[in-house]
């Protein structure tokens, strides 16, 4: 018996991009900043394939923007049950630092590797204990999953062609041949689609950016929120901050398309002084928004956070460790002491996360009239919380400070409350008396009590005043 006629049908998803919909899966062919969110505000098939172009980095936007459309195959999909192991094509150099970004951004650092960057054995042990209960497990062998074991690396060089989907009961085999560094060709037993990677226009994201131009006065303390959201939500940006202490700026965090958003409030990236990196997940990290090869930027994160970004910037400039050490001017921070940021004190802790994360404690102002802000991080509920309390995972001391982040001196807080697995529960502060801004989701079940609410893109928080606009 003969195979049925396949019908391919190549989507325009943005600039840069595209998806090849067959019977018998879907690549995505290109993968700009946001893409997923591209593809389901369109509806269109989750892709089980990504294929890269030559470059990654173009006009401070990354083109191997794969975290959230993995995740989403992974988590969301149930891909890898359903179908098998995710698929990435690219370069050797591509697919070998691009195999240890995904592994430093799905299963964290390792022990080894985190006391390699000075940390003490102790907390290392402990944060190592921490990531690996929260990993994602096998539930054939009871394991933490490696990478090898969700993901399937396929070199594709110039000249070369692979099997893109195999032949099945019902069609023929598709194949991929790599005409060009961004000229691909889709070939069947009957027909032949040709698509180049290369783009000229600018990329956007999906959502209005909401921001009007930033208020620059001496006096100023506010915050503004750049995303408020998370890499899975096609109508807001994921998460940021943008600090204002007395005409000084800084960010907590890189969200993608940064520059389009500093373009709309009015600022130029060399006026900001610093960047603030929580962790390197890519709803909070784009790697690329960072970088000005003639102007690097000052960098505060942990050590282990650190190599972790390094291990990012790597795989997007395609270079060593050393050369990537040269694109930031990096300040280690740690959590014994607190350290002078824009000339605020950030008193830092780590959240508990799935990858080593950060949440800070940030006084600033006059003597007389000093504000705090408490930044949660990306922080768990507080049932996995006690739950990891009575597995053993956390000890008497590192579970108290988990629960009783809010020490009640705060004039601002700013609570994860993404929800999910690793995700902080809204209903866990709901009976704290504080007034609490939630983050990290764009939207919740329930109608807050007064004391409570929803942080929104584009939103203002004056902290003179504690009112928003």
């Amino acid at each position: 018996m003969g195979h049925k006629k396949q019908h391919l049908m190549l989507h325009s998803v943005m600039e840069g991009s595209s998806l090849l919909e067959t019977p018998t899966g879907s690549t995505l062919f290109g993968c700009p900043p946001e893409i997923l969110k591209q593809i389901l505000f369109q509806k269109l098939p989750i892709p089980n394939s990504i294929v890269l172009p030559a470059k990654l980095y173009r006009r401070h936007c990354s083109q191997a923007a794969i975290e959230f459309v993995f995740f989403y195959y992974l988590f969301i999909h149930n891909g890898l049950e359903k179908y098998g192991k995710f698929r990435i094509f690219g370069t050797n150099s591509q697919c070998r630092l691009l195999k240890e970004s995904i592994r430093i951004v799905l299963i964290g650092p390792t022990e080894k590797e985190i006391c390699e960057q000075g940390m003490p054995k102790q907390l290392a042990v402990q944060l190592s204990k921490e990531m690996q209960y929260m990993a994602l497990q096998n539930p054939k062998t009871n394991q933490n999953y490696t990478v090898d074991e969700v993901l399937d690396w396929n070199v594709l060089e110039v000249g070369q062609q692979s099997p893109l989907y195999p032949t099945t009961k019902d069609f023929s085999e598709i194949q991929l041949k790599r005409k060009g560094k961004s000229a691909y060709q889709v070939v069947t037993a009957k027909k032949s689609i040709d698509i180049n990677l290369s783009f000229r226009k600018k990329q956007h994201p999906v959502y209005p950016i909401q921001h009007k131009a930033a208020k620059r006065t001496p006096d100023q303390l506010s915050l503004t929120i750049l995303g408020n959201s998370d890499g899975f939500d096609p109508k807001n940006p994921a998460n940021g901050y943008l600090f204002n202490f007395n005409n000084r700026l800084g960010i907590w965090d890189c969200p993608n398309y940064l520059h389009v958003q500093l373009k709309k409030l009015k600022i130029k990236f060399d006026q900001i002084e610093a960047i603030v990196l929580s962790h390197v997940h890519e709803d909070h990290l784009d790697v690329a928004e960072s970088i000005r090869k003639d102007n690097p930027i000052d960098l505060f994160c942990t050590p282990e956070v650190y190599y972790s970004f390094l291990l990012k910037v790597q795989a997007l400039m395609n270079c060593s460790h050393q050369k990537a050490k040269k694109y930031h001017r990096w300040h280690p921070i740690s959590i014994d002491k607190p350290y002078s940021i824009l000339g605020a004190s950030f008193q830092f802790f780590y959240s508990v996360h799935a990858i080593p994360a950060v949440g800070s404690h940030i006084t600033v102002g006059p003597k007389n009239q000093k504000k705090t802000i408490l930044i949660s991080g990306d922080h768990a509920p507080f049932g996995l919380i006690r739950e990891m309390k009575e597995a053993g995972v956390l000890p008497e001391t590192r579970f108290n400070e988990a629960i009783n982040l809010i020490q009640g001196h705060e004039d601002l807080i700013l609570i994860d409350a993404g929800g999910g697995t690793i995700h902080g529960n809204y209903e866990d502060y709901l009976q704290t008396e504080k007034s609490i801004h939630f983050m990290h989701t764009g939207e919740l079940p329930i109608k807050l009590p007064e004391s409570k609410s929803l942080v929104k893109h584009g939103q203002v928080i004056d902290l003179n005043s504690l009112s928003s606009y």
